[in-house]
């Protein structure tokens, strides 16, 4: 891909879910938001939300490998736990890129907090411009 061609499908917000095995809830609103693109390496965040106003900014890098976005998230940035019942994860995850006529999609697993399920999934979309 070139570089405005990246710029294109990568940069904004994704929109979508993670979902967990354990833990204190097993779906979460998730979303991904991509601010700045330098050749394959993009810097962002992500937000992990429950209904009840819990949620969580977290600074997130990625690089591009093929079509695969590889993400470590950073810094909390900013939170909100009271009533959550434990801490938010920093994360890692490894998201393939598909894409339809409508939409762009990134799904695949995450890690972290020393929990390596495979039922650790995240899956965001971006509606094509």
């Amino acid at each position: 891909m070139d570089t405005k061609n990246i710029e294109n499908i990568f940069l904004g917000q994704w929109e979508g879910i993670l979902k967990q095995k354990g833990g204190v809830k097993e779906v979460y609103k998730f979303d991904l938001y991509i601010t700045q693109i330098k050749d394959s390496q993009m810097i962002g965040y992500s937000i992990i939300r429950l209904k009840d106003g819990n949620f969580a900014k977290i600074a997130m890098d990625a690089v591009l490998q093929k079509n695969v976005l590889l993400c470590q998230e950073g810094k909390i940035l900013e939170q909100n736990t009271n009533s959550l019942g434990g801490d938010w994860c920093i994360k890692k995850y490894q998201l393939l890129l598909e894409e339809d006529e409508e939409k762009y999609t990134l799904r695949g697993q995450w890690e972290g907090c020393d929990m390596n399920y495979t039922e650790n999934r995240i899956y965001v979309e971006k509606t094509k411009l």
